[in-house]
């Protein structure tokens, strides 16, 4: 957007004190930002329990409290012609601005979020991790369709999401897949391939682990069986001490953690795997593996809601044996991967230009109807 020429105020919220580095690299995209500390504390969260009983957890915490007013000052002085609401969380501060300062908020939604919480809660594996998800859970589905009734418009990540709305009575929707820019050239992997197989994905989430773990206990003995020497790297962030435990006991995998960069990682594997069954919107990880020019095995519910063009980037399978039956055979001889300009039609800067058309013919229409 910013490349485009759109001015941007951004609010937003993490836990602890922004650094000098994080502040500088958002400065280069927006003109003003304004940051809101969230904490761990129980006394922060004993201010914020009693919201529960009408919002959810995650998005009553990042209420701003006594900030509230010199927030609103702030947008006011700004005069934006419109709120984007990226994802679920900011919206009660987004509806608080569209009431005061009669903005239209424009959504952008990642996911049909009441049932991908509800799916990682049925996945979580503690007592902590049930609770947390579960208490994620509470009033999420109501103030979700408070969003979608209070949207302008909704860009939507998936097309399988966008087909449930519909089916809700929404149709204000567009889709939206996830952007990333695709003017560098595509990653080489031959020069640094190290591993045969690579696992890319965030090591804390439920479902990531559960993929994981599937891949290990039910597809690469299989594999190994029939190719004993094919290497696996699995890497991503955060993974719990226990889970780095149970990979350090098997042989032919290496866990690398916290990588910087997706692409490095990606170009170290000959083929990239997302084994991950039970997700929602449309998996970051998959968008990943195609720019940087891998061959990829997936589960098909890893790669719900992408368009046909896309879906042939990848070769699908669901079981153990058909999962493990497509690693040996692309191991076996070169597949193809997915045209640069195409990935560019979908994932590129011509969708940030159609989404600011879009947005443009909505603010004339609304300015001569005034």
């Amino acid at each position: 957007m910013e490349k485009l020429g759109v001015q941007i105020q951004l609010i937003s919220w993490d836990y602890g004190v922004l650094t000098v580095d994080r502040a500088a690299s958002i400065n280069k995209v927006v003109m003003e930002h304004q940051y809101l500390s969230l904490q761990r504390t129980l006394a922060f969260r004993a201010k914020h329990i009693f919201g529960i009983l009408r919002y959810p957890w995650f998005a009553n915490i990042r209420w701003p409290g006594s900030s509230l007013t010199s927030i609103t000052k702030s947008v006011e002085k700004f005069r934006p012609d419109l709120l984007f609401l990226d994802g679920w969380h900011g919206a009660l501060l987004a509806f608080h601005l569209s009431d005061v300062l009669t903005l239209p908020i424009y959504y952008r939604s990642h996911n049909v979020e009441h049932k991908y919480i509800s799916a990682q809660h049925k996945h979580a594996t503690t007592l902590r991790s049930r609770l947390v998800t579960y208490v994620a859970g509470l009033n999420l589905q109501s103030l979700e369709y408070k969003i979608m009734d209070r949207a302008a418009r909704v860009y939507d990540i998936s097309l399988e999401d966008m087909k449930y709305w519909n089916a809700h009575g929404y149709h204000h929707i567009e889709y939206l897949p996830p952007l990333f820019s695709t003017e560098s050239p595509q990653t080489t992997a031959a020069p640094s391939i190290t591993y045969d197989l690579v696992f890319f994905g965030n090591l804390h989430a439920h479902n990531n682990i559960a993929g994981a773990t599937w891949l290990l206990e039910k597809v690469m003995p299989i594999v190994w069986r029939k190719r004993s020497n094919t290497t696996l790297l699995i890497a991503g962030s955060n993974p719990n001490l226990q889970f780095c435990d149970y990979l350090a006991k098997i042989d032919n995998v290496k866990l690398l953690v916290n990588p910087p960069d997706a692409n490095k990682v990606l170009a170290q594997g000959r083929i990239a795997l997302n084994p991950v069954e039970t997700a929602g919107g449309v998996q970051i990880k998959n968008i990943d593996m195609l720019l940087a020019g891998c061959s990829i095995i997936t589960r098909y519910s890893g790669v719900s809601g992408l368009p046909l063009d896309v879906l042939k980037c990848f070769t699908i399978a669901d079981t153990p044996l058909e999962f493990a039956s497509a690693i040996l055979d692309v191991l076996s001889k070169p597949h193809r991967v997915c045209e640069k300009k195409m990935l560019g039609s979908y994932f590129g800067i011509e969708k940030i230009k159609s989404l600011l058309g879009s947005i443009e013919h909505d603010l004339l229409r609304h300015t001569k109807d005034v």
